[in-house]
This record gives C-alpha cells, sequence and structure tokens, in this order.
C-alpha cells in the first residue's frame, strides 16, 4: 500500500530543507538527474532508478507549469520507491542494531 503520508511528509520536508517549492530544483538537489528530451510523444515524463543511478527524463514540449507538475509527480516515485526500499529492508538491519 502507498504511504501517501509518507510521501507528503518528506516532500514537504525537502521543501523546507532546500527553501523552494521548484520540483526540478528539489530534484536535482535529492540527487535525482534530471534529463529534457525530445523523443516522447505522448508521454509526459518517466523516472528511472538503475544501476545506482536515479533520473527522471521529462517531454520537453510542455509549458513551464506542466513541466513542473510533472517534476514533482516524478519525484514523488523516487521518494515512494526509496521509502519502498526501506520498509522491505528494515526486518535485515532490525537484528543488525539490537546487536549494537
Amino acid at each position: 500500500m502507498i504511504d501517501s503520508v509518507g510521501i507528503y511528509r518528506k516532500a514537504n520536508s525537502l521543501v523546507q530543507l532546500h527553501g523552494t517549492r521548484d520540483t526540478i530544483k528539489l530534484a536535482e538537489a535529492s540527487g535525482v538527474e534530471v534529463v529534457p528530451v525530445d523523443c516522447f510523444n505522448n508521454l509526459l515524463g518517466m523516472y528511472v532508478y538503475r544501476w545506482k543511478h536515479r533520473a527522471m527524463f521529462l517531454n520537453n514540449r510542455m509549458d513551464e507549469y506542466l513541466t513542473l507538475m510533472v517534476a514533482g509527480h516524478e519525484l514523488g516515485h523516487d521518494i515512494y520507491h526509496r521509502l519502498l526500499i526501506c520498509d522491505r529492508f528494515r526486518h535485515l538491519l532490525l537484528p543488525l542494531s539490537r546487536d549494537l
């Protein structure tokens, strides 16, 4: 199940940390490479995580407001998938922390 409250809190903490609501700046500050592409026809954006590299591809034919909205959506994927990984491996980390 998607933890929408967790994503919302993480997004707000990024805004507080970086002092902006510009989703492209937030993505870049979070370590996500933002790549404008002109080969998308109907696709607005796409988030990928491969080989420990996080990137979002954004259709460069969109206006500024739609670009920021799509970048925010893709940043949500980054936040969600990172939270999901933490939850999946938490059971592996807990025994290690008890031994400390």
